[in-house]
């Protein structure tokens, strides 16, 4: 998930405020965005531990790409 405290300091110059709907629109979108690409290079990673020459432990990149994508979808899920 995004950082709350990027978020504050980029916008406000410092980070004791609460989150504004502005910020919480850049973070949501971020998170969007985080979420697919975590996605789509896991899916990537797939693919070519099926079709590429290159040794390269494409399946462990996928699952950690899965581990984040989880992670930053669970944590949208809470918040």
């Amino acid at each position: 998930m995004a950082s709350k405290g990027l978020v504050r300091t980029t916008e406000a110059g410092d980070g004791d405020h609460d989150i504004t709907a502005d910020e919480e629109a850049i973070l949501l979108e971020a998170n969007a965005y985080a979420l697919a690409s975590h996605f789509l290079w896991g899916v990537w990673a797939i693919v070519q531990s099926h079709i590429s020459t290159i040794q390269f432990a494409y399946l462990v990149r996928a699952s950690l790409c899965y581990d984040i994508f989880t992670g930053i979808r669970n944590r949208a899920a809470m918040s």
